[in-house]
């Protein structure tokens, strides 16, 4: 039987119940059935992917420059720009956790 490794989901095999398999998402600790998705199905993968794409949409945490940008992007003076200026902002990813206070010129300097 060949074993597939889903990065982010541990797959094992229960102790207590005859080997029965089990698979969880590592960070959420959701449970994927399978009994209705076995491994290697396309319905399986399909539930990885609806896991994980919960992960993408986690909200930056208060006072931090993630959520100073997200509130900068979804203001109406961004949207004002032209679309080339919205993608060439220099700021692809902004930092989720990085505290605004703790933000320098040269660490922003940095980051692009």
């Amino acid at each position: 039987m060949t074993r597939i490794k889903v990065n982010g989901f541990k797959i094992f095999r229960g102790r207590h119940n005859n080997g029965k398999q089990y698979c969880y998402h590592r960070k959420t600790g959701e449970r994927i059935d399978l009994e209705k998705h076995p491994i290697g199905s396309v319905g399986f993968f399909a539930e990885c992917a609806r896991i994980n794409a919960l992960l993408t949409t986690v909200s930056p945490k208060p006072g931090t420059l993630g959520l100073l940008i997200a509130a900068y992007r979804g203001d109406a003076v961004f949207a004002d720009l032209a679309p080339r200026t919205r993608t060439s902002s220099g700021i692809s990813r902004p930092g989720r956790t990085t505290s605004v206070s703790s933000t320098t010129s040269s660490r922003l300097a940095t980051r692009r």
